[in-house]
């Protein structure tokens, strides 16, 4: 099993890294939205593709915990080497992505005006304007995020989906 979520993670993270980079090079105010859900479709399919070789390597039969593992630790490998890239991407290749980030994330607050009130707003955009939200620490508390949700989730519902008992240990 090892060897096959190394390949299907490294897969997946290379296929997320070069279309993030695609969508950056066409439109980097896109790479900060639309772009990271594009990301999505490389990494279900190693996700799938781990557990599917996975089973296959057990002779067709998968419990749900053996199906799990392979899924999570292919989209651990894509979210520590994407975040990785959108780290190098956004602090060192091309900083100005953070300000766009920041202008951004400043809009969608305005527009939530009403939800937040005037001082929740007030506050929300302080806290954007006085940080960066692509350094390192905030860049590891969201692989950590990430990795529980939406990752273990998704790695959870790939699973239950693929998992296949033997008949023979059954009975």
């Amino acid at each position: 099993m090892n060897s096959i979520v190394i390949k299907n993670g490294l897969m997946a993270a290379g296929a997320a890294i070069i279309l993030g980079l695609v969508v950056y090079l066409i439109d980097p105010k896109g790479f900060l939205s639309w772009g990271s859900w594009l990301t999505l479709i490389p990494i279900l399919y190693f996700m799938v593709s781990a557990v599917k070789e996975t089973r296959n390597e057990n002779g067709g039969f998968i419990s749900l915990r053996q199906a799990f593992t392979p899924a999570w630790i292919t989209y651990l490998f894509y979210a520590v080497l994407s975040s990785l890239f959108s780290y190098v991407l956004m602090n060192f290749i091309d900083p100005d992505l953070i300000v766009m980030a920041k202008e951004v994330s400043i809009e969608a607050i305005e527009k939530m005006s009403g939800l937040l009130g005037e001082d929740g707003v007030q506050a929300a955009i302080e806290k954007i304007e006085n940080e960066n939200p692509f350094g390192i620490q905030q860049t590891l508390m969201s692989i950590a995020i990430t990795l529980v949700f939406p990752g273990a989730l998704i790695a959870l519902i790939i699973a239950a989906i693929m998992k296949k008992s033997n008949p023979e240990e059954m009975a």
